[in-house]
C-alpha cells in the first residue's frame, strides 16, 4: 500500500501500470474492504494518463472485491444471522460488483465500445438481480441493504434505457451465492423513539461552526471553498443540507462510481462556509447561538485523516443532528488532504507544532468566552492525534472542564498517548475511548507506517486510569468499521452525553476484565448484553430519548403515564420504567 501512495502522488506512470496488477496490493484491498478498495483503486485510475491502463485498474478493483467475495462464501453461512461482518460481505460484495460494472460499462460505451459496453451492463444487471433476490429472502436481516438495492436497480434501469439500441451481448454470469438461512421471525412493532419521529421536510439545513487552518479557495467550486493546503487560522459558519430519511450515523454521499448527481433528500451537501470578518466576531456569534438555545451546550469536533474540508463539515452536522445539540455545533478542520493514499502526509501534519498550537489556541479563546453550560469534545480517529497533543501543550487545564471528551477510533500509539493522559484527566469531567477490532482503517493505518497497535483498535484492549473504554466490535455492522462511536454505538453515547451516565451505569454495556482494569463492551444489534435483563437495547434507546425529550426522567416518567394503553407493549414500559427510575437513582 505504500509503494502505491508514493507511486501515486509521484504520478509515476511506469510504477503505476506496474502496481495496478500487483497480487500484494490486491490482497491488501480486500482485507481493507469494498470501500477502500474501491477509493484507493480510483485514484490509482486517475492517476493513469492512459486510459487503457485506467480501464485496467477499474478491472483490478473489480478482481479484488471477487476475491474477496469467494473468500466470504466460506463464511458465511454460519454467521449470517450471527452479526453484521459476514452479511455485508456477501451483501456488499454484490453491491461492489454491480456498481463496479455499471462504471467499467459507461466508460467503455462512452469510448464507443459498444458490445464491451453492453456485455458489462449485463454483468450489473446480474449482480444487481442477486442482491434483491438475497435481500428478499431475508428482509429483517438485510434491512440496511433494501434501499440500496433499491436504488442500484433503478440505476441500471436507466443506464440500460439511455445504451445504443441493438441485441445486447451476453456474458456467462459467476456462479451463484449460495442461498441464506431461512430468516428470523419478524419482530414485534414497536414506537418510534421520541425526538425521532419521520421528519415533515425531506432535509434540513444544519449550521456548523468552524475554525480551520486550510487554504481558502479563490475561486470556491461547488463544495470546494477550502483546500487540502496549510493555510493561516480562519473562521467561519457553514451550511450543510441534511437529509431527514437516514440510518443514524450514516452520511450519504453521491456514487462516484456511476457519476451519480447530489440530491438534498438524499445526500450530504455542502450548501455555503462563510468566513468571519475577525476572530472577535466568530467567538461572540458562537456564544450568541450557545445562549440563545434552551439548552446551553457546545459540542467540539476534530476530524480525522482521509476527510476534505466538506467531509469535516458533514461528520460535524450529522453529530449535531444525531445527538441533538441544541446549542452550537465548532469543527476544527485541518488541512487533511482528503485521499487514501496521502496517509503519511496527513500524520506529519496532525502531528505538527503549527497544527497542534492552531487548535490550543481555539480551546484556549473558548474556555475564556463561552457561556455553554455543557461542553463535549469528541475526536476521530488521526483527530485524537491532534486533540491529545493540543490538550497537553496548554499551560492550564481548561476554566471549565469538559462534561465529555471522547476519543473515538483514536489513530494514536500508546506511547503517545500515555504521557498525554495527565492533560486529559485534567480537561474533561470523563474520557471515554471507543474502539473495535474490525476497524480496517486502522489496520490500513499500520500497513502504511508500521509502528505500535493503536488504541482505537481492540485487537488488544487499551485500558489506563482516568479512561473508560468501550469496544463496539461486536456491534460493527461492516464496511470499514471506523465510525462505529456514530452509528452502532450511538445509543451509548447518547446516554454518555445527555445523562452524564459513566459506563458502569449505562445497562446495555457488558463489563469486562482483563489484566490493566475494565472495559465495556457494546452489544449485538439485536439485543443486550448488559447484566441487567430488563435493559433490553429498545428500552434503553427509549428511557434516554424520553429523559432528553422531556428534560428530567421524573418528566419523562409523567409523560409515560399520560399516553394511552398500547402504545408501548407492556413488557417494553416495564423496562423503560425500571430505566427511568435508575436514572433518577443515578
Amino acid at each position: 500500500m505504500s509503494r502505491l501512495a508514493v507511486a501515486v502522488e509521484a504520478h509515476d506512470q511506469s510504477a503505476l501500470a506496474a502496481l495496478q496488477a500487483d497480487a500484494d496490493l490486491q490482497r491488501a484491498l480486500v482485507d481493507l474492504g469494498p470501500d477502500a478498495a474501491f477509493e484507493s483503486l480510483l485514484e490509482l485510475a486517475g492517476a493513469l494518463d492512459n486510459p487503457d491502463l485506467a480501464t485496467q485498474a477499474y478491472d483490478a478493483a473489480f478482481n479484488a472485491i471477487q476475491i474477496g467475495r469467494d473468500r466470504s462464501d466460506t463464511l458465511w453461512r454460519p454467521n449470517l444471522l450471527e452479526g453484521g461482518a459476514a452479511r455485508d460481505a456477501v451483501a456488499g460484495a454484490l453491491q461492489a460488483e454491480a456498481e463496479l460494472w455499471l462504471q467499467l460499462a459507461d466508460r467503455r460505451l462512452r469510448s464507443g465500445q459498444r458490445a464491451a459496453g453492453l456485455a458489462a451492463l449485463e454483468r450489473a444487471t446480474w449482480s444487481s438481480e442477486a442482491l434483491s433476490k438475497l435481500v428478499a429472502r431475508a428482509p429483517d436481516v438485510f434491512a440496511r441493504d433494501v434501499e440500496a438495492s433499491q436504488r442500484l436497480a433503478a440505476k441500471i434501469s436507466r443506464a440500460r434505457r439511455a445504451a445504443p439500441s441493438g441485441p445486447t451481448p451476453t456474458a456467462p454470469p459467476p456462479p451463484p451465492p449460495p442461498p441464506p438461512p431461512p430468516p428470523p421471525p419478524p419482530p414485534p412493532a414497536v414506537a418510534t423513539p421520541v425526538g425521532e419521529a419521520d421528519c415533515p421536510r425531506a432535509s434540513d439545513l444544519v449550521d456548523v461552526f468552524y475554525a480551520t487552518t486550510r487554504k481558502r479557495r479563490a475561486a470556491p467550486e461547488g463544495e470546494r471553498f477550502y483546500d487540502g493546503e496549510p493555510g493561516g487560522l480562519t473562521f467561519g459558519l457553514a451550511q450543510v443540507n441534511v437529509p431527514c430519511d437516514r440510518r443514524r450515523g450514516d452520511i450519504a454521499r453521491p456514487n462516484v462510481l456511476i457519476f451519480e448527481k447530489a440530491d438534498d433528500g438524499e445526500h450530504f451537501t455542502l450548501k455555503s462556509a462563510r468566513p468571519f470578518g475577525s476572530r472577535e466576531q466568530f467567538l461572540a456569534s458562537l456564544d450568541t447561538a450557545v445562549t440563545t438555545a434552551r439548552r446551553r451546550e457546545l459540542l467540539v469536533f476534530v476530524h480525522g485523516f482521509n476527510l476534505d474540508f466538506a467531509g469535516s463539515m458533514y461528520r460535524a452536522a450529522q453529530l449535531k443532528v444525531d445527538l441533538q445539540i441544541e446549542g452550537a455545533a465548532l469543527a476544527f478542520s485541518w488541512p487533511s488532504a482528503g485521499r487514501l493514499l496521502a496517509y503519511d502526509r496527513d500524520r506529519t501534519l496532525a502531528q505538527s507544532t503549527d497544527q497542534i498550537e492552531a487548535l490550543a489556541s481555539v480551546l484556549t479563546d473558548l474556555d475564556a468566552t463561552t457561556h455553554a453550560e455543557r461542553i463535549y469534545v469528541i475526536a476521530h480517529s488521526m483527530g485524537n492525534r491532534l486533540l491529545t497533543a493540543a490538550l497537553a501543550r496548554r499551560l492550564q487545564p481548561p476554566r471549565k472542564r469538559y462534561d465529555e471528551l471522547i476519543l473515538a477510533s483514536a489513530d494514536l500509539e500508546e506511547t503517545l498517548l500515555a504521557p498525554r493522559l495527565p492533560a486529559l484527566r485534567a480537561a474533561a469531567a470523563r474520557t471515554t475511548l471507543y474502539a473495535s477490532r474490525n476497524d480496517r482503517a486502522l489496520w490500513a493505518a499500520r500497513s502504511f507506517t508500521g509502528g505500535g497497535l493503536r488504541v482505537g483498535d481492540a485487537s488488544t484492549i487499551y485500558v489506563a486510569p482516568g479512561i473508560e473504554t468501550v469496544d463496539t466490535s461486536r456491534g460493527s455492522e461492516g464496511g470499514l468499521g471506523h465510525a462505529d462511536f456514530a452509528g452502532v454505538a450511538l445509543d451509548d453515547l447518547r446516554a454518555n452525553v445527555w445523562l452524564g451516565l459513566p459506563a458502569d451505569r449505562r445497562c446495555i454495556l457488558a463489563p469486562q476484565q482483563n489484566a490493566d482494569g475494565r472495559y465495556w463492551i457494546v452489544p449485538e444489534p439485536s439485543g443486550s448484553l448488559g447484566p441487567d435483563p430488563n435493559c433490553s437495547a429498545l428500552a434503553f434507546r427509549q428511557a434516554t430519548a424520553l429523559t432528553r425529550h422531556e428534560g428530567t426522567p421524573g418528566d419523562a416518567i409523567a409523560w409515560l403515564r399520560r399516553q394511552p394503553a398500547g402504545v408501548f407493549a407492556r413488557d417494553l414500559l416495564d423496562g423503560i420504567n425500571q430505566l427511568l427510575l435508575g436514572f433518577i437513582g443515578r
